[in-house]
């Protein structure tokens, strides 16, 4: 197909084209991969693939993006060995796509030639574009014509993409903000208006009609502002909020279980510590502290020693009966906290004991007020 004719097309369907050429606006450089077919005179055509480079400048003429363009052809094994040049280029942006035709001249061996062709370019971001293109050229030396025939596909970037599109989002924004800002002042000025009309009509009534008429202006707000609150009520109603409740249990053996300066549980303490192992396998969520006392003979500090390891026999067993450890902490007291009257032998019995206290977790549904 003749240039003229491919030209002739592209400038018959620019009269219906909708072009948007600010996609390919500017100044851009692509890389291509190419394969060539070369011919000469009473020669074998050689066919050769190759890398080219390119790189050029568009300007957006209404429906049309006239540009120029620079290009370097690396087929090393044709006829012609590698081709560099200048082509003007032409082109009808439809939406994302771009096809164009380009014509210009093209130089080293066998010299200076006119080189052109046609090609498609497809925008995939602002910045990135695909090109698929063919061209040729053709020059007689010496009784010898050498002919090139070019098809390429490379990848383009379009310089200041990035920025054009900024510039259309902030222009959008604009755009968007002028609308609502004329919006609400329609929306006001309509308002204005009708409390105009409603103070128009009042101003010409009798004092009768002007309390009637507000008497039912303030029931009416009345009645929506009841309303109102009535749906809020009904809503909180219907939305409870949870919070946690944390109740405390105390489980204590008494000093029974332990004889007098000891740490070794005694035979009876086995019905007190399985209530323990109960509660803890029914409430896995709760971690239990064990604190040892004693009552108030002999020394202080030992006393404290040896409530210490009353409280690790009980966290033994109960380890040992299949409480997790890492839930079981122990401590202890002394002879601090007395539950009974040191001063008899039946009082500093029951003082001799070991508490397991837990805290344990129960979710309540509480309507917040």
């Amino acid at each position: 197909m003749k240039k003229s004719t491919i030209l002739s097309a592209l400038l018959a369907a620019a009269s219906i084209a909708n072009a948007h050429a600010g996609e390919f606006e500017g100044t851009y450089a692509g890389l291509f991969l190419g394969s060539n077919t070369s011919s000469a005179s009473n020669l074998s055509d050689k066919n050769s693939s190759y890398l080219g480079l390119k790189a050029g400048y568009s300007w957006n003429f209404d429906q049309f993006l006239l540009g120029a363009e620079g290009f370097y052809d690396a087929h090393d094994q044709s006829y012609t060995k590698d081709d560099a040049g200048v082509d003007a280029r032409l082109g009808l942006p439809l939406d994302r796509w771009l096809p164009y035709v380009k014509l210009g001249m093209a130089a080293t061996t066998p010299g200076e030639r006119l080189h052109g062709g046609v090609g498609v370019e497809y925008s995939l971001t602002d910045s990135w574009s695909l090109n698929a293109e063919w061209t040729a050229d053709s020059k007689d030396t010496d009784g010898v014509n050498n002919k090139n025939s070019n098809i390429g596909i490379g990848l383009n970037y379009q310089y200041g993409g990035a920025r054009r599109s900024a510039a259309a989002e902030r222009a959008a924004a604009d755009k968007a903000a002028a609308e609502r800002v004329a919006a609400e002042k329609a929306a006001a000025e309509r308002l204005a208006a009708e409390k105009a009309a409603a103070e128009k009509a009042l101003a010409g009534k009798s004092a009768a009609e002007k309390a009637a008429y507000e008497k039912a202006a303030a029931e009416r707000a009345a009645a929506e502002k009841a309303a109102a609150e009535k749906a809020a009520a009904s809503k909180k109603a219907a939305d409870p909020t949870y919070k946690t409740v944390y109740d405390e249990k105390k489980i204590t053996l008494e000093g029974t279980s332990f004889a007098s300066g000891s740490s070794v549980l005694n035979r009876s303490a086995s019905a007190g510590l399985d209530k323990a192992i109960e509660f803890a396998n029914n409430n896995k969520e709760a971690d239990l502290v064990v604190s040892g006392y004693t009552d108030d003979l002999g020394d202080a500090a030992k006393n404290v020693k040896l409530s210490a390891a009353r409280a690790d026999a009980v966290k033994n067993y109960l380890i040992k009966q299949g409480v997790a450890a890492e839930r079981l902490s122990s401590k202890g007291e002394g002879a601090a906290n007395p539950v009974a009257d040191n001063k008899t032998a039946a009082g500093r019995a029951k003082n001799r004991r070991v508490e397991i206290n837990a805290v344990v977790k129960e979710a309540k549904q509480v309507l917040v007020p």
